[in-house]
């Protein structure tokens, strides 16, 4: 398996590729389809996962999926984000992001659903709240693929719509319960592992 980390432009959300076998998925679509088609070698896109619903890391989904024809897995609830500019705050640019998907693209998921996208390797779900009401962190193998939900040595803010401290820290305290050699990959920043995290993440004492 191979991960490439790719950079977007805007506030620097990263957006993961994730090799396997002759297959690949992409989590959080934030960088321009070109680059993901230079970057998918000979692999066969099957998947799209999104961390949340916040505009710098859906900033290419609605191009994405008008080129690939696969399932976008995400929280229930950040579909109401996709779709206002204002929840998912891409207000804040000169264009609006405001997406409507038929239901049969969206894959909705839930704590703790397995998804065998890859037949030998699963992508666990776990939902962790308090970024958003709509944040997930994804498993697979010792691969952990947090959203804004954990950063290196920080955390993602609360103070957005349908975000809460309180929340995001019954998060935290759940994936301090993940092994120290599991490694972390944030929507924003360089990766990191649990370990790393209990020792100098000061919100993850």
């Amino acid at each position: 398996m191979k991960i490439k980390q790719l950079i977007s432009n805007t506030f620097e959300a990263n957006c993961y590729l994730i090799l396997h076998q002759n297959k690949a998925v992409i989590i959080d679509p934030c960088v321009s389809v070109d680059i993901i088609q230079k970057e998918l070698e000979s692999h066969q896109l099957v998947g799209i996962f999104l961390t949340h619903g916040h505009f710098d890391h859906i900033l290419h989904l609605e191009e994405l999926a008008q080129k690939y024809s696969v399932k976008i897995f995400l929280h229930q609830n950040a579909i109401e984000k996709l779709s206002d500019f204002r929840k998912n705050y891409s207000r804040l640019l000169s264009t609006k992001i405001e997406l409507i998907f038929d239901e049969e693209r969206l894959q909705t998921i839930n704590h703790l659903d397995k998804i065998y996208i890859f037949d030998d390797m699963p992508f666990t779900v776990f939902y962790t709240p308090g970024h958003t009401n709509c944040s997930v962190c994804y498993l697979i193998d010792k691969y952990l693929f947090t959203g804004d939900t954990l950063f290196k040595e920080n955390i993602g803010r609360s103070d957005l719509y349908s975000g809460d401290f309180a929340t995001l820290q019954k998060s935290l305290n759940f994936l301090k319960t993940f092994r120290d050699d599991i490694v972390v990959y944030p929507g924003h920043g360089m990766q990191t592992t649990i370990g790393d995290e209990k020792k100098n993440n000061y919100y993850f004492q």
